[in-house]
Formats: C-alpha cells, sequence, structure tokens
C-alpha cells in the first residue's frame, strides 16, 4: 500500500495512449464512482461500529464508552483517503466500467 505523499507527489498520466480506459473522462468518471463506493462502505462500516456501541449520536457517549469512540476514530483517520484508493486500484487496472 502506498503512502498519500506518494499519490500526491506522483501524479496519473490519463492520456488515452496509456490509459487501459482508453478515455480520460471516462476514467475520471469511474474513479470517481469507486471513490464514491469506498467512502459509502467505509462509513456503513463506521455506523455498524457505532450500533455495536449502541451509541446512535455521537454527542451521547457514556464514560466507558469515549475511550472506544477514540479508538473507533483513530482506526477511520488513519485509512487512506477513498480518491488514493480510487486512483491505486485504477494503476492496479482494478476498476471498470459497464457500458
Amino acid at each position: 500500500m502506498k503512502s498519500e505523499e506518494n499519490l500526491l507527489l506522483a501524479p496519473y498520466n490519463l492520456n488515452p495512449s496509456t490509459n487501459y480506459l482508453g478515455n480520460k473522462y471516462k476514467s475520471v468518471l469511474a474513479i470517481g464512482k469507486r471513490a464514491n463506493d469506498v467512502r459509502a462502505f467505509r462509513k456503513a462500516s463506521l455506523l455498524e461500529d457505532l450500533e455495536d456501541l449502541n451509541i446512535t449520536d455521537g454527542l451521547e457517549s457514556k464514560g466507558g464508552d469515549s475511550d472506544i469512540l477514540i479508538m473507533i476514530s483513530r482506526k477511520y483517520e488513519m485509512l487512506q483517503k477513498p480518491i488514493l484508493v480510487a486512483l491505486d486500484e485504477f494503476k492496479g487496472k482494478k476498476i471498470y466500467l459497464d457500458k
């Protein structure tokens, strides 16, 4: 897994000659859709973790739950941004568009 710094310092070339989808706009569309899918999956996962604690509102927490909430928040803060995950998958040719 590459770090965020490497992905930000080395932009990916989306020229049609080197692009396996053949079109810059289709590539950007595919990357955007995949980033939204990753974001939605992480949001659902976060909500499941919070439901396990019986916490529906982030503002309401019991005394012992604050440590667990901090651990959960750190877990999700350490993950790569969804767009970086999508770009990494695009580089590995793991993203495709349905026609």
